[in-house]
C-alpha cells in the first residue's frame, strides 16, 4: 500500500477488511436448466436440477448429488 501512497498520492484508510453484509438462504428454492448443443455434428444435451434450502442456524454447508454413475456413464457412449 504504500506504493499508492507514494506515486499516485492517494489517500486511502488501510485496515483489516470488514464484510458490510451476509446473504442467507431463506426458502427452498428449485431450479432446472436444460443445455443443448451441437459439437462436432454430434448433439449434446442434458436437464440439470439444482435445490437450495436454508438448514438450521450453525449447520454450515452441505453437498449432495443424486447422479447415478451407471446412467451417466451410459450417456456418455
Amino acid at each position: 500500500m504504500t506504493r499508492i501512497f507514494r506515486e499516485f498520492k492517494v489517500e486511502a484508510r488501510v485496515g483489516k477488511p470488514q464484510v458490510s453484509y451476509r446473504e442467507t438462504i431463506s426458502a427452498e428454492v428449485t431450479h432446472v436448466e436444460k443445455y443443448h448443443r451441437m459439437i462436432a455434428g454430434k448433439e449434446h444435451s442434458a436437464t440439470i436440477t439444482i435445490r437450495v434450502k436454508p438448514l438450521p442456524r450453525g449447520q454450515g454447508n452441505t453437498f449432495s448429488s443424486t447422479l447415478r454413475r451407471a446412467r451417466l456413464a451410459r450417456g456418455s457412449s
